[in-house]
């Protein structure tokens, strides 16, 4: 202890806590001053802190890949490093909120996207995970939505000349 100022009566004490040494998260610390009188009074003061010595490094969407086609449900997958420290996980479109997922299920967050609410064409998925005291590590992808079919004509040829009954071919996707 140091006296900050003669006869003042205050005094100042450094503690020091090597925070690794226990798990990351939260803990009430007590602080408990004994009064040097006769009495010996005892006062408490506490303060809430919160330990975070492991960072969450980053989240990598596996699954849909970069420019895939998805439609109707699709099954978004992602996996936060490292994993312990990864508590929920959002996903949004076009920057928009669209999901939410605390639960790790082999090590993935998973989102069901629904995907007929959005229009045909490129969008952007971008999932965001939050470590217990908020930090994040988000990852993005741009992929096509395609609900409409794709129609195919497979017969005639351009161009063809025809004649009589004729049988047209298509296939659609």
């Amino acid at each position: 202890m140091s006296e900050t100022s003669p006869g003042s009566g205050v005094y100042e004490s450094d503690v020091s806590w090597d925070s690794t040494t226990v798990p990351d998260g939260s803990y009430e610390v007590i602080f408990e001053v004994m009064d040097a009188g006769p009495k010996g009074v005892i006062t408490t003061e506490t303060v809430n802190i919160y330990v975070d010595n492991v960072q969450l490094n980053n989240v990598t969407i596996l699954t849909p890949t970069p420019g895939e086609i998805i439609r109707n449900d699709y099954v978004i997958n992602a996996t936060p490093s490292p994993v312990t420290e990864a508590k929920y996980a959002e996903l949004y479109v076009d920057g928009e909120y669209a999901g939410y997922d605390n639960s790790l299920t082999d090590n993935n967050y998973t989102f069901t996207l629904d995907t007929t609410i959005y229009d045909d064409g490129s969008h952007l998925l971008r999932v965001v995970v939050y470590d217990a005291i908020g930090n994040s590590v988000s990852d993005t992808v741009a992929v096509n939505i395609q609900n409409s079919p794709t129609v195919y004509i497979v017969d005639p040829d351009p161009d063809e000349v025809i004649q009589g009954n004729y049988t047209m071919r298509l296939s659609a996707d």
